[in-house]
């Protein structure tokens, strides 16, 4: 699960994480998280500090990712994306 511009709040990301057991990725640029977004001990969550843009690259100290290249570079070119 690809979760992006979360401002803080990822209860959805959590609940379907634990609930499969399936990775939840968040990507947020602008706020950092100060505190663990999910208590759900079952919950795979990896926070990423990157914003979305339409390549790849760093702009004044932020650095941009695409979709595209987030789910190629975490394995999941070729699986089902829903």
């Amino acid at each position: 699960m690809f979760n992006l511009g979360l401002e803080g709040d990822d209860s959805f990301g959590c609940a379907v994480s634990s609930q499969f057991g399936i990775p939840n990725y968040l990507l947020e640029c602008l706020k950092v998280f100060e505190q663990k977004s999910c208590d759900s001990p079952a919950a795979k969550t990896l926070y990423e500090k990157k914003c979305m843009g339409e390549q790849v690259e760093t702009i004044e100290g932020y650095d941009f990712t695409t979709l595209d290249h987030e789910i190629e570079s975490k394995g999941y070119k070729d699986k089902p994306i829903i």
